[in-house]
């Protein structure tokens, strides 16, 4: 069984003064289980949308997503999946007056198990950011921190949008080791990407 299987995928944006805007066109695609699987393409491709589909953050207009052998139809009263998937949105998603401690914290109290957080945030070399307001982050240490929250309740699957969006090339290769950590630890990841070398160097 496959973590995650996509099939005809389609998402249409209505809008009043222009073009609909076709996202996501009949999209069909597996990600085994235990495996990174990269959703590849450039900036306006659907990459965003197809992800917030399957994730739950979306309701696509017609196809199915089946996440861990259960087809999200209201994923949003899902708790089962709630519990079992980590979700990073490309826009980071995090408050931005606390810590990124007080957040990372926040985030792992609604799972259990919870992943090592020292582990974590010293594989994505953020310890020396920690205390600092979200909001006075750069916005690589914003990104990192997203994935420190997508990955705090040691989620079978974990959907990752441009996880290095942003990221300088160290801190990118360290992301790169923690996700390849977490796929030998059984955790299933899709990541959307425009760079090649990025799908290249990780994906299954």
């Amino acid at each position: 069984m496959p973590a995650l299987d996509v099939i005809d995928l389609t998402k249409t944006y209505r809008r009043r003064r222009a073009e609909d805007v076709r996202a996501a066109r009949e999209v069909t695609f597996a990600a085994p289980e235990g495996a990174i699987t990269a959703v590849l393409g450039p900036n306006g491709a659907g990459k965003t949308t197809t992800l917030e589909c399957c994730s739950g953050l979306r309701s696509a207009d017609s196809g199915r997503a089946v996440v861990l052998g259960r087809e999200r139809k209201n994923a949003a009263d899902d708790q089962w999946l709630r519990e079992h998937v980590g979700v990073m949105v490309q826009s980071g998603g995090l408050p931005m007056a606390p810590t990124g401690r007080e957040v990372l914290r926040h985030v792992s109290r609604f799972y259990s198990p919870r992943a090592d957080l020292d582990r974590l945030t010293g594989a994505l070399a953020l310890d020396d950011a920690l205390d600092t307001q979200v909001r006075r982050l750069s916005g690589g240490q914003k990104q990192r921190l997203a994935v420190a929250c997508a990955l705090a309740g040691k989620p079978q699957l974990a959907f990752l949008d441009e996880p290095t969006s942003g990221v300088d090339p160290h801190a990118r290769r360290t992301c790169w080791e923690l996700l390849r950590e977490e796929r030998a630890a059984g955790t299933s990841v899709v990541l959307t990407t425009h760079h090649i070398d990025e799908a290249q160097a990780l994906a299954d």
